[in-house]
């Protein structure tokens, strides 16, 4: 009970969906800050002690936020978005004549520990633009990102993709790491703040661009509604919105045009007066009014119509599902065979089963698993696998099928998106998620899956080639 009343807390106040990350992690955080303040009763007893500690104390509450809020990022992620908004936004400047003398205004949100508003920052004195024509602002509600952030000093991890020699040209490397350039770091403002608490959208500040990536993944589609909402408030007339491409399929097409620049998953602000509320992709839309007898005498025939097939329909949609089920594993089991003769001969030679051998015969197994029915079987391995293996694409893929299969769908959806996050064109992943769009009645989602789903393939093939 105290456990489930804490992640309440943590949904309300920071918007943080637990299916998001898993019960599991938000578990082992509270835990963790339960031992780092002494807490040593067992149980239950010992929860709600730490439940009454942070209803009471708004620091170890941030605590606890920062445990959860684990950053991930690194400089010049997924560089097409920074290619995308240096080249469009000087036009996008031209067409405002009223405002051309003004800096171009960019928010990075979140901002983690600063790789992506300092990434944009480089790109941009890249693209020649005028140092002084524009500014970033950078919000985290994590403050130990961003006193880290400002800070400016970096190790190689933070570099796991390189662009245009930039950490030569922008870094100094030393013996505590490699030191941002004082005219990189000018450019960026950083603060804290909280996007689902805090009335960001009050304050009066439009921005040209809004670079807001893997944030909404974490949040419910209520959630994620209400934050889309803020941030096509502060946006300029035809500003523009990066998201991440897990989120791209829940970004509102009546209020937001997609920009169709491959691979930045950027959108531009429909600009209009019109009021209309956001709703999250999957809300059901009422289809009778509630003041027309006649509609409603139409609906309640409809719905004995229903009542009468309804059984055969579910039928239906569960041979659908198992045939759907089925091919999905079989299409597992061509993907992990591909692997498997290279593995068996480098297991045979004793090596480990974190190495990349071996994780190819421990998904075999997991595939095995899930072939026999063994659902709970194949849980087990995959969580074990993740534990050396954290960054493993099709792990996630495997727990989000486990999970389909189980009838959790929220958390299916969320460990399929960590896959996606990991290897954008893992095409069993979108499929799946286009099966779960499906059931739940989301058709055009379900659409968007399917077409990324075709173009995941085609590219897949063209390397396999």
């Amino acid at each position: 009970m105290p456990l489930k009343k804490i992640k309440a807390m943590l949904k309300e106040v920071i918007g943080l969906y637990p299916n998001s990350i898993g019960d599991a992690s938000i578990e082992r955080a509270i835990h963790h800050r339960m031992q780092a303040l002494d807490i040593r009763s067992c149980g239950v007893k010992g929860e709600m002690e730490y439940l009454l500690r942070i209803q009471n104390d708004s620091k170890e509450f941030a605590e606890l936020v920062e445990e959860v809020v684990v950053p991930e990022t690194w400089f010049f992620r997924n560089i097409f978005p920074f290619e995308a908004l240096a080249s469009y936004l000087p036009g996008l400047k031209k067409k405002r004549p009223d405002d051309a003398d003004s800096g171009l205004k960019i928010l990075s949100l979140p901002c983690s520990t600063g790789e992506e508003p300092y990434s944009i920052a480089m790109v941009m004195m890249e693209k020649d633009l005028p140092i002084g024509k524009f500014s970033i602002d950078a919000i985290d509600i994590s403050q130990r990102a961003i006193r880290k952030a400002k800070r400016g000093i970096y190790g190689q991890h933070s570099f796991r993709e390189e662009y245009c020699g930039l950490r030569d040209k922008y870094f100094q490397r030393t013996l505590a790491g490699y030191v941002l350039a004082p005219e990189v770091k000018e450019k960026v403002k950083f603060s804290r703040a909280n996007i689902i608490a805090d009335n960001l959208d009050h304050y009066q500040q439009e921005y040209d661009v809004i670079f807001c990536r893997n944030l909404l993944i974490y949040f419910d589609r209520q959630t994620q509604a209400c934050v889309l909402q803020k941030l096509h408030r502060m946006l300029k007339p035809k500003g523009i919105l990066c998201v991440g491409h897990a989120e791209a399929a829940q970004v509102s097409k009546s209020h937001f045009l997609s920009l169709d620049i491959s691979m930045a998953f950027a959108f531009s602000k429909i600009d209009n007066d019109i009021k209309a509320p956001f709703i999250a992709r999957s809300a059901s839309k009422k289809p009778f009014t509630e003041n027309n007898k006649t509609l409603k005498k139409l609906e309640s025939t409809f719905q004995s119509l229903i009542g009468l097939v309804e059984k055969d329909q579910k039928i239906s949609n569960r041979l659908s599902r198992d045939k759907i089920f089925t091919q999905i594993l079989d299409e597992s089991h061509r993907r992990v065979k591909k692997k498997l003769p290279k593995a068996r001969k480098e297991s045979q030679e004793n090596m480990q089963e974190k190495t990349p051998a071996g994780g190819a015969v421990a998904l075999g197994k997991i595939s095995g698993y899930l072939d026999l029915g063994r659902l709970n079987d194949a849980e087990i391995l995959c969580e074990s696998y993740l534990k050396n293996n954290p960054e493993s694409t099709d792990a996630y893929y495997y727990l989000g099928l486990i999970s389909h299969q189980k009838g959790s769908p929220g958390a299916a959806e969320s460990l399929l998106k960590k896959a996606l996050y990991l290897d954008p064109d893992h095409h069993l992943a979108i499929g799946l998620l286009a099966l779960l769009a499906e059931e739940r009645g989301d058709a055009g989602q379900a659409e968007d899956y399917r077409r990324r789903q075709k173009r995941a393939i085609k590219r897949n093939s063209s390397i396999d080639g």
